[in-house]
């Protein structure tokens, strides 16, 4: 028989968003289960962290979403089916942005123009959102594998550049992961930019 979970392990149940874990059918008043539990003592939900009768943070509620977007993106929106950004949970969601010169729809010609427009899209969204680039607290970056690791070097070198100009260069820093890749949606491009940022009260 499973142990019965202290109150950190509770939390941790409950993050993973009641997944069901088996076909037992859930007891539990306003139980966020989905209608099935593992069976334990004194009729502990092993799916979600919660006894039988025990009221869960948030139980009924649902999770409000907002989108947001900048001017002349519904095209984008309507063709491709993909937000700009969501609101939920009290933060803001971008999907990944690339940089691209507006009046060719291509790459930018240099590495340094191209990673500004993105932050500069980036920063769009954010304003209106209603926040900015403080408040951004995770960033993951793709970057397309060079042929040479004097041109990787060179990449990262006015990616680091043009980061710090618009996230800052001193603390308190955003969670940064950066993943290299073979190649993006946009040919020719060298880097794409995601970010979470925290919404205000």
């Amino acid at each position: 028989t499973l142990p019965v979970a202290s109150s950190m392990s509770r939390s941790w149940y409950a993050s993973l968003n009641c997944l069901p874990l088996s076909a037992f059918e859930c007891i539990g008043a306003r139980c966020q289960c989905n209608g099935r539990r593992v069976t334990g003592p004194a009729g502990f939900h092993y799916s979600c962290g919660f006894a039988d009768g025990e009221q869960q943070p948030n139980a009924g509620e649902t999770m409000s979403r907002e989108t947001v977007s900048t001017p002349g993106f519904g095209r984008i929106a309507d063709r491709m089916h993909f937000a700009q950004g969501v609101k939920a949970n009290g933060f803001l969601f971008c999907s990944g942005v690339i940089g691209f010169d507006p009046a060719t729809g291509k790459a930018a010609e240099t590495a340094e123009a191209e990673f500004r427009a993105a932050f500069e899209t980036i920063g769009e969204v954010l304003g209106e959102a209603g926040v900015g680039f403080g408040e951004v607290v995770e960033m993951t970056t793709y970057h397309v594998a060079t042929a040479t690791a004097e041109e990787h070097g060179a990449n990262m070198a006015a990616f680091s550049k043009v980061k710090d100009e618009y996230i800052g260069a001193e603390p308190p820093f955003p969670a940064w992961t950066g993943i290299t890749v073979s190649g993006l949606a946009l040919p020719g491009s060298r880097a794409e930019i995601r970010i979470v940022a925290q919404l205000g009260d």
